[in-house]
Formats: C-alpha cells, sequence, structure tokens
C-alpha cells in the first residue's frame, strides 16, 4: 500500500493500491491574512496564535527556497523526545492543549517539529483495519478525530501534524501524491491516471524545506497485514534527495505545479520515479550510492550484469545477496558478490536460463544488518557456455578486519584466473596467524586432498590443484579467541586443466610452528615446501639446544616411509635424509619434545620430479642413534650382503666402545669410528655403542644380511 511504509524483508504479494483520494487542502483554514492576539501563559510557553494558520494553500504559494543538509544530531532531541513520549493524558483534550504542551521546552521551531514528529510517531497507530477493508469514507481523518481515535491513516496522520503546525505558527504544507509502500514490488508501473494513495507533510525550518512522514516514521504493515510500531528517525526533515526514492508529489491534476514540491534543483519525471531503484531507509541514511544501475529492472540478453554499489561514509563490515528464479527458488549459483575494498561491492549476476529473476543485496553496516535494495534481473537470453558459481551467498574478499588479523592488505584480490589448474596464492603477514584453508568446487564438493597450505614468518603460500575447468571457492580461516573464523574469501576461475598429482592428506599448514624457535631451533633458512629432483632429499636443520626429535614420511595416499628415512643429530644440527621412490608429492613432519610429550614442530612438502637410482631402505635407527649423536657415512643401506667384510664409518662422541657381530671395538681416537665385521649366512647385524661411563650397550643402527 501507498498509505503504510513496509518492513524491508516483507514479500507480501501485490495487491491493488486503495486510494486515498485525498485533498490536502481541504483540512486547513484559509485564513491566513486574519490577524489575532496571542496568549503567553509564562516564559517557556510558546505564543499559540487564534483563528490564524500558516498553512498556505499550495498553488497559490511556491518553495522559494529548496532543501539543504541540516545537519541533524538526533542526539540533541534527547529531552525533546522525552518530553514528548512522557506527555500525560491530560493534555490531549484539544489540538490546542497538546500542542502548547509539546512546545513548552523547545528554544526554536526545530524542536518544536521534533516534538509535534516524536508524540504522534509513539502515540498514533495505523488503522490497518480500516485500510484493508477499503472501509475509509467513514474515518474521521481531521487532526481532531485522529487525536481522539489515536488511530488513522496517512491522510489522518498528515491532518494532525499539520493541525498541531497551525496552533504553533509553524509553516507547514499537507502533500499528496505516490508512494512506493507496502504492496509495492520492483517492476511496478505508476501513472498519472492512477488515483494518488498517500499523504504526507512538509515544513518550512530555518530557511529550507524539509519533509515529515509521520505514517511510515511511526512502524510498519507485516506480511500478516499487522501494523508494527516502531519509531525512525529517518522520516524526519528527509532530505529530497532521499524522499524522491519512495514519495513523488501530485494533486490538482496538475503536473507542473506538483512537480515544485518534489523540493529538488532538477525535478524528475513520474516515469523516471518509476524506474528509479527503492533503496531501503538504512541505505539512505547510511549514504549507500548505487553507482552503476539507479534502475530497478534490468535488462540482459546473452551477457553478464555486474551491479556496483559504493559505501564511502560508513564501510560495508559485511555483504551478502540473495538471487531467485520467477519461480521463487534460489539460485545463488548464477551470482557472485565481489569485495576489494569496504567501501564497495560488485555483484555480478549470470542466470542460467531466460526469465524473470530477483535480487536482494544486503549489508551490515555499523553492526546493523539491512537489506540495501531490490532489483528485477529480466533475462532474454541466457549465456550458451554459462557454467555455475560455488552456491555462496556471501562476498569474495578479505573481511574488514584482515588486517588487524595479522595479514597485510597489499595485492588483494576478490578473483583470479587460473589458466592451467595450478593455482598459487602467497599472501604476507606481519605476524604467524593460525590458519586453516578450504577448497571447494561449484558443486560444493571439497577439494582438501587437491590443497596445499605452507606458512613462514612472513607469508602464506597457498597451492592447489584444479581438476576441471570451472568456478572454485577458496576460504581462509584464522584463528580469533581460540575459533577460526573466516578471514578472505577467494574466486578461481579456472581455464584449463592439470596434469594433477595429489597432494598428502594434510589439514594443516606446512611450515615451522609459531613456538619452533622455543623448541630449540633455528628459523635461519626454513622453507615449507621443497623441490627434489633425484630422489634424495636432504635437510639439514641448525639448533639452538639438543631437542629430542621424530620425523616421519608419508606420501600422497598417507603410506609411510619410515624405512626410507634416517635422522641423525650434533649439538648444532638435525641431519634428515630421505629417499623419495617414485615422483609425486611427499609430506614430512618434525615432531620434538615438549613437556614429556612429542608435538609438531614443522611440516614438510616435497615435490619429487624424479625418481631415486637407489632404492634400498635405509638402515634402522633408533631414538638413541639421535641421542648419542650418531652420523653414520657407510653402508647406507639395510640390505648387506652374506659372508661379506663390511667397513662402517660413523660418528658418535659418546661411546667409548662399540660392540658388533659379537665382538668389541675400543675407541682410540676423536669421535670417528671405523669397524669392519664380516657378516653371516643370514639375519640381523646390529651396531651398538656403549656411554663413556656406563655398563650397557646401545643399539643404533641395525642392518638385514641378505642371504
Amino acid at each position: 500500500m501507498g498509505c503504510g511504509s513496509s518492513s524491508s524483508s516483507s514479500t507480501e504479494p501485490s495487491k491493488q493500491e486503495v486510494a486515498v483520494n485525498y485533498n490536502p487542502t481541504a483540512a486547513t483554514i484559509s485564513s491566513s491574512n486574519v490577524q489575532s492576539s496571542s496568549v503567553k501563559t509564562n516564559n517557556n510557553d510558546h505564543t499559540i496564535p487564534k483563528g490564524r494558520t500558516t498553512s498556505i494553500a499550495i498553488g497559490k504559494d511556491k518553495p522559494s527556497t529548496k532543501s539543504k543538509d541540516l545537519k541533524l544530531n538526533y542526539d540533541d532531541f534527547k529531552d525533546i523526545d522525552e518530553h514528548a513520549r512522557q506527555a500525560p493524558r491530560s493534555v490531549e483534550e484539544s489540538i490546542e492543549t497538546l500542542a502548547k504542551y509539546l512546545a513548552k521546552p523547545a528554544k526554536n521551531d526545530l524542536e518544536i517539529v521534533r516534538g509535534l514528529y516524536v508524540w504522534i510517531c509513539e502515540n498514533i497507530s495505523y488503522d490497518t483495519n480500516a485500510y484493508f477493508s477499503g472501509n475509509l469514507s467513514s474515518l474521521d481523518v481531521s487532526g481532531e478525530g485522529v487525536l481522539t481515535n489515536k488511530s488513522s491513516v496517512c491522510a489522518g496522520y498528515a491532518n494532525l501534524f499539520d493541525s498541531l503546525c497551525q496552533a504553533l505558527g509553524i509553516t507547514c504544507k499537507n502533500i499528496s501524491g505516490y508512494a512506493k509502500g507496502y504492496s509495492h514490488k520492483p517492476g511496478d508501473i505508476i501513472t498519472f491516471n492512477q488515483k494518488t494513495n498517500h499523504a504526507w507533510n512538509v515544513v518550512h525550518l530555518n530557511g529550507v524545506w524539509r519533509f515529515i512522514e509521520t505514517t511510515w516514521g511511526a512502524g510498519h504493515v507485516d506480511k500478516n497485514q499487522e501494523f508494527i510500531k516502531k519509531f525512525n528517525n529517518f522520516f524526519f526533515l528527509t532530505s529530497p534527495e532521499n524522499f524522491i526514492y519512495d514519495h513523488f508529489p501530485y494533486f490538482n491534476s496538475n503536473i507542473e505545479e506538483s512537480k515544485q514540491w518534489q523540493l529538488l534543483e532538477k525535478p524528475i519525471s513520474i516515469e523516471e520515479y518509476t524506474r528509479k531503484i527503492k533503496p531501503s531507509e538504512e541505505a539512505r541514511q547510511y549514504g549507500v550510492k548505487f553507482s552503476s544501475h539507479p534502475y530497478e529492472i534490468i535488462l540482459i540478453n546473452n551477457s553478464q550484469c555486474t551491479i556496483l554499489v559504493e559505501s564511502s561514509a560508513n564501510p560495508f563490515q559485511n555483504c551478502w545477496f540473495d538471487f531467485y528464479d520467477d519461480k521463487g527458488s534460489k539460485c545463488n549459483e548464477a551470482a557472485i558478490m565481489l569485495c576489494e575494498s569496504s567501501k564497495e561491492c560488485k555483484t555480478t549476476v549470470r542466470p542460467p536460463h531466460e526469465g524473470k529473476y530477483t535480487l536482494h543485496l544486503h549489508a551490515t553496516i555499523k553492526d546493523e544488518n539491512t537489506t540495501l535494495a531490490d532489483y528485477i534481473i529480466n533475462c532474454g537470453t541466457a549465456e550458451s557456455n554459462w557454467k555455475p558459481y560455488p552456491n555462496y551467498g556471501g562476498f569474495y574478499g578479505p573481511r574488514p578486519n584482515f588486517t588487524e588479523r595479522g595479514f597485510e592488505p597489499s595485492c588483494i584480490n576478490p578473483c583470479y584466473t587460473c589458466k592451467d589448474g595450478k593455482f598459487h596464492l602467497s599472501l604476507k603477514t606481519t605476524s604467524t596467524p593460525e590458519v586453516l584453508v578450504q577448497l571447494h568446487d561449484a558443486e560444493n564438493v571439497d577439494h582438501k586432498e587437491n590443497l596445499m597450505v605452507e606458512q613462514i614468518d612472513t607469508s602464506i603460500n597457498i597451492r592447489s590443484r584444479l581438476l576441471n575447468k570451472g568456478y572454485y571457492k577458496l576460504g581462509i580461516f584464522s584463528k580469533v579467541e581460540e575459533e577460526y573464523t573466516l578471514a578472505y574469501t577467494v574466486l578461481i576461475l579456472n581455464t584449463g586443466e592439470s596434469d594433477w598429482k595429489p597432494f598428502p592428506k594434510n589439514t594443516g599448514h606446512y611450515g615451522p610452528k609459531p613456538d619452533f624457535a622455543d623448541r630449540g631451533f633455528e628459523r635461519s633458512c626454513l622453507n615449507p615446501y621443497y623441490e627434489c629432483k633425484d630422489g634424495k632429499f636432504h635437510l639439514l636443520l641448525k639448533t639452538t639446544s639438543t631437542p629430542e626429535v621424530l620425523v616421519e614420511l608419508h606420501d600422497a595416499e598417507n603410506v609411510d616411509h619410515k624405512d626410507y628415512l634416517m635422522v641423525e643429530q650434533n649439538d648444532f644440527t638435525i641431519n634428515i635424509r630421505s629417499r623419495l621412490l617414485n615422483k609425486g608429492y611427499y609430506k614430512l613432519g618434525l615432531f620434538s619434545q615438549v613437556d614429556e610429550k612429542y608435538t609438531l614442530a614443522y611440516t614438510v612438502l616435497i615435490q619429487n620430479t624424479a625418481e631415486s637410482d637407489v632404492i634400498s631402505m635405509f638402515p634402522i635407527t633408533y631414538t638413541t642413534t639421535t641421542k648419542y649423536k650418531c652420523q653414520l657415512f657407510q653402508p647406507l643401506v639395510r640390505e648387506l650382503p652374506a659372508n661379506s667384510e663390511i667397513c662402517f664409518e660413523f660418528t658418535s662422541p659418546a661411546f667409548e666402545s662399540i660392540f658388533a657381530n659379537k665382538k668389541t671395538f675400543s675407541k682410540k681416537s676423536g669421535d670417528k669410528w671405523k669397524v669392519t665385521v664380516t657378516t653371516g649366512e643370514s639375519g640381523e647385524l646390529s651396531l651398538s655403542g656403549k656411554p663413556t661411563g656406563e655398563i650397557s650397550y646401545w643399539p643404533v643402527y641395525t642392518f638385514v644380511i641378505n642371504s
């Protein structure tokens, strides 16, 4: 309905507008030239003129002063508002007694008008029974009648405000016209052949004209046709630029006369008014601009459409959308929203079929969730090569608190194109945020096995394998107050297929953990990713103490390759060697002991591009191998020939003697050991060492005799 405002979330189907057919000058007293005496009761009372009105008949006077920004601060009206809300029933006996009470604490006309607006909005309810039944002829819409009944429709609201202004000598006019109210839907046509459906006021204050809309300021009508009382500041002295979105003056069947009361420097036509988008009150209040598409109906043929919405004064904290087809089914896979910054969002729609679609744009501004505006998308012909987006109604791009989470804002994009199926994203960091990353395709299939995350002090590297052409959604979550929440969302368009090799299964990131240095490791020359070109991987880690470590090696199928891994340690380094038998990716995990428990300290992704020419397993090692700082030079294979002399060379500063194949070898000099042993027919051969001052031998290497 035009007479009543609707809530921003209403989806009530359109109904025929009920014409108010209201003459805005009928209730005024055309005695503007009558002089009257005035009565003052005390110094705080405002003069109440007798028999005089400043509600001048429209058509005889033109607005000589256009509206400008009054820079209202609603906090300045705190006392006036409270006074109006506390009005006792006794002052409601007449228009004059109520006007006198409301004006009493006011210091100027602006405060008087504020008191009138607040009292009407808080005390007069919208008469939904009269409106929806169409029984308006019996309704007393005079100022006195509304004051008595405490309910009315728009004409009564406007008359009551006008009557109170008359009583106080405030220049006020009643305006009738076309409003985009309760039952208005995007795409509805409005013409001068229709009856007007709404009434409001315009008031002259401080040399400017401004609009007063007490009907919509009092609340709105919900989808159940019930009036919901909710005071709204937006319709108090609304600027013409904001008012014209849903109020078009028309009276006396005079287009030229009526358009002056748009109060715009350049008045618009009714055709323009019909086409204009209707932003929500909150969107207008916060200065949101619909830069690219000011009209509510968008026509597209075999193409996409991108709608730009800007909010420079009050940044977006969040943005999202809903996209529906003409059957009311949600089809968010046919639209995306990109936000490069918190000051703008771009929504691209690509309908999969011809037809009529509805787009609802939403945002959070100043911690308030609101609908910004609705568009109608009429698609004549859909794109022939249409591919779905990921089904995601949120926006792509960094969250407003992205930098506060430890990320640098430079070179951040909401959308990337990948031409070969190999996507790589490097994020610079100012700290070491704990992150989780998710990858989903347009069918919402989880591609975590095709995703790899590497992290070092100043960057996070994300690599993914995109198996098929199409769109993918990459979500980056960071830990805030012990909970992982979304920090950045990326849309990826893959135009080429990958020569795919699976990543190892890894839910965390590759690279050192934040407490890596505290565990006794040096952070220099650490990488989360290495490429190996010959199947022989070697990693040397420098240490500042002697941490106790365990190392694991798994391939992309999560097969344990511990037999192809050897770890050795001395005072200043940890030496890790591995043999990678096949091409592909491997995950190496380094664990160190903290509080009697081994926990992950460092994870490495290894890409092997060539098969190793040595396929033998390493000798079996033990925790004592690293504890006693052993390093083996030869032999570096587990299997030894039978009945053969084998020379074992290794170093260890801890042992005073070595036991091997039932023989004891004493230390000669230095830390280097060179021991020759004859192997038997089969079985195992172990090298054990006795630390200085101890009586027991501890195994450090075991070999298998190949018979």
